[in-house]
């Protein structure tokens, strides 16, 4: 009976040695577990992160493009009046020059009016009719 024991012995020292091996790895894959689990963690609050710079800088870009458009809108009125307030000249030859150079200012707000549509300001339409029909008039 002792080789039987023996044996025994020996079986259950070979199984407390598997048993033993069976837990480092499983204490070495919960670790890789875990580290997964911080890198995807780390990842995810990156994504937030740039999600939010994203956000935040076409914000920026839907602000600044707002402001172009209502600046070339300005710029239009400015060369409206301009061309509004253009000199009342007497001589057939002046009052042709004069009313070449306001249309081509018409033109060049007509120009600014429309960027400034496309770009989103809708009150440029109304210029844009405006311009339109002085431009039409002459």
């Amino acid at each position: 009976m002792s080789g039987k024991n023996k044996e025994f012995k020996d079986m259950i020292e070979g199984f407390n040695k598997a048993i033993e091996e069976q837990e480092l790895q499983i204490a070495t894959l919960k670790d890789q577990i875990k580290g997964m689990g911080d890198t995807i963690k780390a990842q995810k609050d990156t994504i937030t992160t740039q999600n939010n710079t994203i956000l935040q800088q076409k914000k920026d870009l839907e602000r600044t493009v707002a402001e172009q458009a209502k600046m070339l809108c300005d710029a239009g009125i400015a060369l409206e009046e301009i061309a509004d307030n253009a000199p009342q000249v007497s001589w057939k030859k002046n009052k042709e020059k004069v009313g070449a150079m306001a249309q081509t200012i018409y033109r060049k707000a007509l120009t600014y009016y429309r960027q400034s549509y496309d770009a989103g300001y809708a009150p440029a339409k109304d210029h844009i009719a405006s311009v339109n029909a002085k431009i039409e008039a002459q």
